[in-house]
């Protein structure tokens, strides 16, 4: 991590694989030099990877593991560079397990790093009491404490979203990026409160 690793192709059915150890919650910023053609390999956990230039690319995965950069190219020979660097951190868990808590009454406010970040937010909740809900540059699922979706009405005059508790205890907010092709970190803010 961190470090440059340089290597050759000599014909075009010669790879390099270099392998790296990759972290749940961080955002990666790999580089390879101008034609460099990568694909991969993980241990099982999801990874993403967005192209934002030519020769550098966003990489982040929700779980830790072993992932293998297949590195080939079409124009031989050909010397190339490869640096994986951290990016940033998650500002918000990912998941239920992991959300970050907050007190009613709710105003948060985070970052999508990619399209591919969920932000988790966890809240008590009364049964019965109806809740207003806004969000800034996202998209708002709303779990009860058996991880069921709550419906949302939206209120056009307004633009908040309601709904009435169907229960009391632990409510999530999963929190994703409007735009799932996200290409540079975007600032958002959700609040709640009961009305």
């Amino acid at each position: 991590m961190g470090e440059t690793v340089t290597g050759l192709i000599h014909k075009e059915t010669d790879l390099d694989a270099i392998s790296v150890p990759l972290d749940p919650d961080v955002f990666y910023r790999l580089s390879c030099t101008r034609a460099c053609m990568l694909t991969t390999r993980t241990s099982g956990a999801p990874l993403y990877m967005m192209n934002i230039e030519d020769g550098l690319w966003h990489v982040h995965t929700p779980a830790s593991g072993l992932v293998t950069f297949i590195v080939s190219s079409r124009s031989i020979p050909y010397d190339f560079t490869f640096k994986l660097d951290q990016a940033s951190t998650d500002d918000h868990g990912d998941d239920a397990e992991h959300a970050t808590p907050q007190v009613v009454p709710v105003n948060a406010a985070g970052v999508f790093e990619l399209g591919s970040d969920v932000d988790v937010l966890s809240f008590e909740l009364e049964a019965g009491r109806t809740y207003v809900v806004r969000g800034s540059r996202t998209t708002i699922r709303l779990l009860d404490p058996l991880g069921a979706q709550v419906a949302l009405a939206y209120e056009r005059e307004t633009g908040n979203q309601t709904f009435t508790a169907p229960s009391s205890g632990t409510h999530v907010a999963e929190l994703k990026s409007e735009n799932p092709y996200l290409q540079r970190e975007t600032a958002w803010s959700f609040s709640l409160r009961e009305q």
